[in-house]
C-alpha cells in the first residue's frame, strides 16, 4: 500500500491562528482558485492556504449556485457542515454531494437553498421518509470516486488529523472517496481535527493541497450499529463456518456481518485473515484474536473505520490497519491471489431467480447498493472465492424475504448470486439452472411461507417445460 512508512510526528503549529490573506487583498473564493491553480504553488515549497479562526469564517466562500461535496460517515467534518447549514438564509441553490451524514438532515427543507444528492440515503439510519430537497443517486461504493471525479463539485469539505513537521495530514477513519473529493474540486475546505487518529496506507494529504484550514477539537461521530437477535445469531453462526482459515475477508455493514466477526473471534482458530472493505469494533475483536505478525503487513486494508470512539484510538498510527481508496482496494484484491476472496453481505430480499435486493423493504428504501455489488463481481474472478448473501427469512412484520419475484429494483443480479445463507441452511447457487436454484431458494424459506414458495419454484419449472 502507498503512504506513510512510519507514525506521523507531532503537528507543529502554525505561527498564528488568524485567517491569513493572500498578497494585500482580502481573499475571495476566485483568488483563492486562481492561487491554488499556479504551478508556482508546489514548485515554491511555500504552503499557500488561508486559516479560519471559526468554521464560520472558513465557509465563507462556499458561494451561491455551488456545488458542495462533504465527507461523509464518521470522519464528516461537523464544525463545517453545521456552519454551512447555519447560512441557510444568505445561500440560494446549493448541491451537495454526500454519503451517510450522520449529523442528521435538519438542513433539508421544501424551502431551504439545499439540495442533497446522495448514494447513502438518510432512511437507511433514521428510519423515518426520505426528507425533501434529497435524491438518491444508485451507486455501488467503487462508482462513487468516479462520480465525484466527473461532477467536478466547487468545494470539498473535509476532515484531517493535525499534520506532522513535514506538512502531512492524514484523512484518519475514511478514505474510501476523500482523495477524489479532493482531486476534482475547485476548493479544498478542511478541519484540522485533534481527535481524528493519524491512520497509514493511502491516507495523506499534503497542507499545500488544502485551501482553507480551520483548527477543531471535537469528537468523530460514533457509528450506529445493530444488536443481532438470535435468529440473526443463527445465520452468522452458520456463515462463520464457512469462512476459511486463511482469506480475504469482506464484511458488510449490518449485524449479521458483525455477528460473523464476532463468531470468528470467539472460536480463535484463524490463521491468517484479511479484512477488506471497512473495519468495525466487531472487526477489531477478529484482528485481536487473530493477533499481530508485527506489523509485517496489515491484516485490515479499509477505506472506512466506522464504531466506537474506542475504535477510533485504538486505529491511531495501529500498522495493522491500511487506509485505501476504492481504486487501490481494486488492486489490493487483484494482488492477492494466494488468498481466496470471501465477501459476506447481508440483503432485504431474494427472489427464486436469485435476483438480491438490498436497498428496499415492502417498497420503502431503507437500505443501499453499497459495497455488496463490487465484492459480487470480484468474488467471480476465481472459483475459490466466495461470496455470501445472509439474510434472516422473515422481516420484523412476519414477511419472507424470500419472494416470488422481486417487486423493486434489482441490486445484485442472479449471475453474480452464489451463496445464501438463512437460519434454516445453506444454498450454494453457483450452477444451477433456474429451476434448480428456485427450489434451492424456496427450501430456505421459513416454514410458514415454505410450500407456498416451492410451489411457486415449481410453476418455473413448468414454464421452462
Amino acid at each position: 500500500m502507498s503512504g506513510s512508512d512510519g507514525p506521523l510526528d507531532d503537528w507543529a503549529p502554525s505561527p498564528q491562528h488568524i485567517l491569513t490573506e493572500l498578497g494585500s487583498v482580502a481573499p475571495t473564493l476566485e483568488s483563492l482558485i486562481v492561487a491554488r491553480s499556479t504551478p508556482e504553488r508546489r514548485a515554491s515549497g511555500k504552503d499557500v492556504y488561508l486559516e479560519a479562526r471559526t468554521c464560520h469564517e472558513a465557509v465563507s466562500f462556499v458561494p451561491t449556485r455551488s456545488h458542495v461535496t462533504i465527507e461523509s460517515g464518521a470522519a464528516e467534518p461537523t464544525g463545517l457542515t453545521s456552519a454551512l447549514f447555519a447560512r441557510r438564509a444568505e445561500l440560494d441553490e446549493v448541491v451537495i454531494s454526500a454519503g451517510l451524514l450522520l449529523s442528521g438532515y435538519d438542513f433539508l427543507s421544501d424551502q431551504g437553498p439545499f439540495r442533497l444528492r446522495s448514494w447513502f440515503p438518510p432512511t437507511s439510519t433514521t428510519g423515518t421518509a426520505s426528507p425533501p430537497g434529497f435524491a438518491y443517486i444508485p451507486l455501488t461504493w467503487m462508482q462513487v470516486s468516479g462520480y465525484l471525479r466527473r461532477s467536478r463539485p466547487d468545494i470539498a469539505l473535509i476532515q484531517v488529523s493535525p499534520a506532522n513537521r513535514d506538512g502531512w495530514c492524514s484523512f484518519g477513519v475514511s478514505a474510501s472517496h476523500t482523495r477524489a473529493m479532493v482531486d476534482s474540486a475547485s476548493l479544498v475546505i478542511a478541519e484540522v481535527n485533534e481527535n481524528m487518529p493519524t491512520t497509514f496506507g493511502n491516507s495523506r494529504i499534503h497542507k499545500s493541497e488544502i485551501d482553507v484550514i480551520v483548527h477543531v477539537a471535537h469528537d468523530l461521530h460514533i457509528f450506529p450499529r445493530r444488536s443481532s437477535d438470535t435468529i440473526g445469531a443463527i445465520v452468522a453462526e452458520t456463515v462463520a463456518s464457512l469462512v476459511p482459515k486463511t482469506c480475504l475477508l469482506q464484511l458488510g455493514i449490518g449485524a449479521i456481518p458483525d455477528g460473523v466477526a464476532r463468531v470468528l473471534a470467539r472460536r480463535g482458530d484463524r490463521v491468517d485473515i484479511r479484512l477488506l472493505s471497512q473495519l468495525s469494533d466487531a472487526g477489531r475483536e477478529l484482528l485481536d484474536a487473530i493477533g499481530s505478525d508485527n506489523g509485517q503487513s496489515p491484516h485490515a486494508v479499509v477505506g472506512e473505520i466506522a464504531g466506537s470512539l474506542d475504535l477510533y484510538r485504538w486505529a491511531a498510527n495501529n500498522f495493522e490497519v491500511a487506509m485505501a481508496d476504492v481504486d487501490e482496494m481494486q488492486k489490493f484484491v487483484d494482488k492477492s491471489a494466494s488468498y481466496p476472496l470471501v465477501t459476506v453481505n447481508s440483503a432485504l430480499e431474494i427472489d427464486l431467480f436469485g435476483q438480491v435486493n438490498t436497498e428496499f423493504l415492502e417498497s420503502r428504501q431503507i437500505g443501499l447498493i453499497g459495497g455488496c455489488m463490487d465484492f459480487a463481481s470480484a468474488s467471480r474472478a476465481r472459483d475459490e472465492n466466495l461470496f455470501i448473501t445472509a439474510l434472516k427469512s422473515l422481516t420484523s412484520s412476519g414477511h419472507s424475504r424470500i419472494v416470488p419475484r422481486l417487486q423493486d429494483p434489482v441490486s445484485i443480479p442472479r449471475s453474480l448470486v452464489h451463496i445464501l445463507v438463512t437460519e434454516h441452511g445453506v444454498a450454494n447457487l453457483r450452477d444451477l439452472t433456474v429451476a434448480e436454484r428456485a427450489k434451492a431458494i424456496a427450501s430456505l424459506a421459513d416454514p410458514i411461507h415454505r410450500e407456498i414458495l416451492l410451489t411457486a419454484a415449481a410453476q418455473i419449472q413448468e414454464r421452462l417445460g
